[in-house]
């Protein structure tokens, strides 16, 4: 279920993934292109007493792959 999910978030990044993944798969072209942005360039979650080059949990890694399955799916919904 969505909302025991986002409960399960460490941080806003993961929020907005599920959000943008359920966008897209009910029809939302900027859900499935915004989706594939974050997959594409990922997100870096620094603890607050860590530097913030490290990497905790709740990173998200960079998958361009599933970031251009993404793009295509926003094409396929005839995003510009």
């Amino acid at each position: 279920d969505v909302f025991n999910s986002i409960r399960n978030c460490v941080n806003g990044a993961q929020v907005a993934m599920i959000l943008y993944r359920l966008a897209g798969e009910n029809g939302s072209k900027e859900g499935w292109f915004n989706l594939g942005h974050l997959l594409w360039t990922g997100h870096k979650h620094a603890q607050k007493d860590a530097s913030l080059d490290s990497v905790s949990n709740g990173g998200i890694e960079t998958s361009i792959p599933l970031a251009l399955e993404c793009f295509e799916k926003a094409m396929q919904l005839n995003d510009d």
